[in-house]
């Protein structure tokens, strides 16, 4: 159920489009490029991104138990969403985002298993 609401959740805020719809293979191209939205710098950027995908982190560590599952799921969801975004729309793919969601997601299982191993010692003390 939580990895359902997770999916669906990261899918509804990254995936539809802003634009035509079809193939767009010149995308593909910007996936490997370093950019930013104009204007802006990578911090305002990566920043909800970093967020979004620490909350997903956390959320399928604790449910799954293993931190390894749930940043490698989370990061070939990045992967699928960035492609998608690069083959099917106008959005952009950028190596900007796949990293912050990288980050993200890593960060948000680290903290869940620093959670589960200080609770482990206060139950224990």
């Amino acid at each position: 159920m939580g990895f359902s609401v997770t999916l669906v959740t990261l899918l509804a805020i990254t995936v539809p489009p802003e634009g035509s719809f079809g193939w767009h293979l010149q995308g593909l191209a910007e996936c490997f490029t370093y950019s930013t939205t104009p204007g802006n710098n990578w911090l305002y950027d990566g920043a909800p991104n970093i967020v979004l995908y620490s909350a997903a982190g956390l959320l399928l560590t604790s449910l799954w138990r293993t931190s390894t599952k749930a940043a490698l799921a989370l990061t070939g969801l990045s992967t699928t969403i960035e492609l998608y975004q690069a083959l099917f729309t106008d959005r952009a793919c950028q190596v900007t985002d796949f990293a912050a969601n990288v980050v993200g997601a890593a960060l948000g299982a680290g903290l869940a298993v620093a959670a589960t191993h200080l609770g482990a010692q206060r139950s224990t003390a």
